[in-house]
């Protein structure tokens, strides 16, 4: 059942089923080994619902179906991760030659992954792509610093589906460092974020180094 809210009891009440149900089991924090014991569990959970994931240590929230009568509610009812909770972080480095594109992630290129509980990046399937799991809006992110160069260019970009979302072109010697974000629906199966078109033309290879952060913000409502 739906969580029932707030209540003060009185000295001497009768604590009922219904109200420890409502006013307490179903709105703590339930604590689970996976999503399929929690399943097993919840059969028909509600929205507001919170658990936590043991194998994974993160913390979900169920939504039901977004309508006019449930503003709060997700495009596609289901559990979704709560804030930082879903997060992909990583970091690679390569000497990069001059008139070369890299994609960081790939062979030669490979992420140092630091936080990935989720396992929204395979290895060993397309390695230089971060698929979130979970239909929603997202935030990518990418820091890229190059070595020093009085010549020629450098950019990148943050892809969505091959296609940039977001990047960067500069030229120089003051092109040392840059950062992108942008923000891009993502459809929690097929969608996926990846860098690309890392390249340089300084006429001689320059060391770079890039860090990316993924984040999930919230379940889509359309």
């Amino acid at each position: 059942m739906a969580g029932l809210g707030y209540k003060s009891f009185s000295a001497g009440e009768v604590l009922t089923a219904a109200n420890l149900q409502g006013y307490a089991v179903d709105q703590s924090t339930m604590v689970f080994a996976s999503a399929a014991a929690r399943t097993t569990a919840l059969p028909a959970p509600s929205q507001g619902m919170v658990s936590f994931l043991s194998d994974s240590g993160t913390t979900w929230q169920y939504f039901d179906t977004y309508s006019v009568g449930n503003p709060g509610g997700a495009k596609t009812a289901g559990w979704y991760p709560t804030g930082s909770q879903a997060v992909f972080y990583a970091t690679a480095t390569r000497s990069a030659a001059t008139g070369t594109s890299y994609a960081p992630g790939s062979a030669g290129f490979t992420y140092s992954e630091l936080w990935d509980q989720l396992a929204w990046r395979d290895a060993a399937t397309n390695p230089d792509r971060i698929i979130p799991k979970s239909e929603g809006l997202y935030r990518a992110t990418a820091s890229v610093q190059w070595g020093a160069s009085a010549t020629g260019a450098r950019n990148g970009a943050i892809q969505r589906n091959a296609l940039d979302l977001t990047n960067f072109y500069g030229t120089g010697a003051t092109v040392r460092s840059f950062s992108m974000t942008g923000l891009a629906y993502m459809n929690g199966s097929t969608d996926y974020f990846n860098l690309a078109t890392f390249s340089q033309d300084s006429g001689g290879a320059l060391t770079v180094a890039v860090q990316v952060l993924v984040e999930y913000i919230r379940p889509s409502i359309v």
